[in-house]
């Protein structure tokens, strides 16, 4: 064989090996009813399109398990679904492949510019949550929630002290819009554990979103905070008769799609992403779990009759977690605050 057709067939192999690694995907999400949509709005149809092997994995979407595959430079996902501050926490340490998403997409249908580290794809709410079917005068306010007087009953809550400290504050009279201001401002934290006190005996603390409706479902919290896309698939799915009380005051943020440091596959993700953030795509989501679609131009796709079970519609309401304020608290506190958090628990 001659060199330079033993060179071109190397270089045909070569190319065929970046090609066919380049058609596989591998997506670390949230697991449950959540991935379950990613897979029927984003995982599948896109596989389909562009002929790429999407290969899901499924985490607690703590910084720590992609920051354990950078530095051990063994990076098996290539794309995450993360929370507002693992996007903050993670884009500062270098964690995340930084993309001109301002370029690739358009920041007006977000309604604000993009971080090069990640794109928001879903919006959703933790809310105050009852079984209609057991209470016929439901709660309709956090103050509600906290009178067992006239609601006798355990009450479900967050394991943990972000999102819980800030639905004590509204229990204690602070308006959602508010809660960050009065949290990080002078005695803020403490108003927030003082008025866990007085609810702590009827506490029934969750760790996962399907053990909140678990409780529900059971009769062992007669209600609940939970997340709203859980709530809305348990009503179409179990035939329950969960009612979600915007009006109380819910703590809405967004998960983002993040592209690990020296993911295998970069380009193959960057057009994942894209996909998944695309109006269709956000509007299927929508469909197949009632979380919001970040992108505004999904809203015309969303049947009517849906659109008012989602966060997107209820915003006016909404102690909003994407806001520097909430990220720079939360990001300094958060170690301090869980281990206050714990052994308060404890007591």
């Amino acid at each position: 064989m001659k060199l330079s057709a033993y060179f071109a067939a190397l270089a045909i192999a070569a190319s065929s090996v970046a090609f066919a690694q380049e058609k596989t995907l591998v997506i670390a999400g949230t697991g449950g009813a959540s991935q379950d949509a990613a897979r029927k709005a984003w995982y599948e149809p896109f596989s389909k399109e562009m002929g790429v092997r999407v290969v899901e994995d499924e985490y607690d979407q703590k910084l720590s398990q992609i920051r354990a595959q950078i530095e051990a430079n063994n990076v098996k996902w290539d794309v995450a679904t993360v929370p507002i501050l693992v996007l903050y926490a993670g884009c500062a340490e270098g964690m995340f492949e930084k993309v001109e998403w301002n370029k690739l997409l358009n920041p007006a249908d977000f309604g604000e510019p993009l971080s090069p580290c990640g794109v928001p794809v879903v919006n959703s709410s933790g809310v105050l949550v009852y079984d209609a079917d057991r209470i016929k005068d439901g709660p309709k306010t956090w103050a509600d929630f906290w009178n067992v007087a006239k609601w006798p009953g355990k009450r479900g809550l967050w394991y943990g002290p972000q999102e819980t400290l800030e639905v004590a504050l509204m229990a204690d009279g602070v308006l959602p819009a508010k809660v960050m201001e009065v949290l990080a401002g002078p005695g803020g934290v403490d108003r927030a554990f003082a008025k866990l006190d007085e609810l702590k005996p009827n506490i029934q603390w969750w760790k996962s979103g399907s053990e909140s409706l678990q409780l529900l479902g059971s009769g062992e919290t007669v209600m609940s905070y939970a997340w709203n896309g859980r709530v809305a698939a348990a009503n179409q799915a179990d035939k329950k008769h969960l009612r979600m009380v915007w009006d109380a005051g819910h703590v809405n943020g967004s998960s983002h799609l993040v592209i690990l440091k020296g993911a295998p596959h970069k380009q193959t993700a960057i057009d994942f992403i894209k996909y998944a953030a695309s109006a269709p795509a956000q509007a299927r989501y929508a469909e197949a779990i009632p979380y919001g679609p970040p992108n505004t131009r999904a809203l015309d796709l969303v049947p009517a009759t849906l659109r008012d079970q989602l966060p997107t519609a209820h915003l006016e309401t909404a102690q909003p977690q994407n806001t520097q304020a909430y990220a720079d608290f939360w990001t300094e506190h958060e170690g301090e605050l869980s281990e206050r958090f714990a052994r308060w628990v404890s007591k």
